[in-house]
């Protein structure tokens, strides 16, 4: 299976999970998620499945009231600009999308990691 893989290398959750999964033989096409962050349409599937606050590592309030003020469209713009707010990594694979440690799924075991 090939995934692609927005993470940070300096991120501790994004190296693990990397990790983890080149031990499943995961191919990953890693994309480093603060030069690239992902496309509005995959922000907005993470946010159907997570929420906000699932998917925002810092400022959750605020993105929050910017969902409710200024509207979806604005919230992604936003977190396109600034992706240093979204949670790490962001994995794709097989059409699904995932983030954080719910990546791990794509493991047998689920990968044993906690924050």
């Amino acid at each position: 299976m090939e995934v692609i893989f927005y993470g940070y290398k300096r991120c501790n959750t994004s190296r693990k999970i990397e990790a983890a999964l080149r031990t499943h033989d995961v191919k990953i096409r890693f994309v480093d998620i603060v030069r690239e962050p992902p496309e509005k349409a995959v922000l907005n599937r993470l946010i159907e499945k997570y929420g906000v606050e699932g998917i925002v590592r810092r400022g959750k309030l605020e993105a929050r009231l910017l969902l409710e003020k200024e509207g979806l469209e604005n919230l992604l713009e936003f977190l396109r600009r600034e992706p240093n707010r979204l949670i790490r990594p962001v994995v794709i694979a097989g059409g699904e999308v995932y983030a954080g440690l719910d990546a791990l799924k794509l493991t047998d075991s689920g990968g044993g990691l906690r924050r």
